[in-house]
């Protein structure tokens, strides 16, 4: 038997379960995207003078790109859980859920349109769908409900 991969995928919510490295709970890839993006989420700011050992550990996530609804949902996700656990403290909560919030109300405004020179005029589509549909007309292929052929 051998581990597999806990990170939580952006793009659609879901744990990768590839295998995991000998001595981690991250895949290849995981691995080395979490060495080139440290922004683990802390707990508290690094040079707060009081140290709790229940609050000042590094939070078991790292927030992907908040592009898409399916990483937004993670992120409120894994905020609401950390605050639950009492692994993040009030202050720093309420700014990262109002990054997330403001990350929601930027999706829709966000576009992800093909090129100019990709997209297909209104007009070409229609007619492309009207040539497509008079291909495959009854008439041409028969009565789909007669006992005859």
């Amino acid at each position: 038997m051998y581990a597999l991969c806990t990170q939580i995928k952006s793009s659609d919510g879901k744990v990768c379960q590839s295998p995991a490295l000998r001595g981690t709970d991250l895949c290849y890839f995981h691995y080395r995207w979490r060495k080139q993006k440290p922004s683990a989420v802390r707990a508290v700011p690094p040079n707060r003078k009081t140290v709790s050992p229940k609050k000042d550990r590094a939070l078991p996530f790292v927030f992907d790109d908040l592009d898409t609804p399916e990483s937004i949902q993670t992120a409120l996700s894994l905020v609401a859980t950390a605050i639950a656990q009492d692994k993040l403290d009030h202050n720093r909560a309420s700014a990262i859920l109002y990054a997330i919030q403001m990350a929601n109300a930027n999706l829709s405004k966000l576009h992800y349109a093909l090129p100019a020179e990709e997209q297909q005029p209104e007009e070409e589509q229609q007619e492309a769908w009207e040539l497509y549909l008079k291909q495959i007309e009854p008439e041409a292929v028969g009565d789909p409900f007669s006992l005859t052929p």
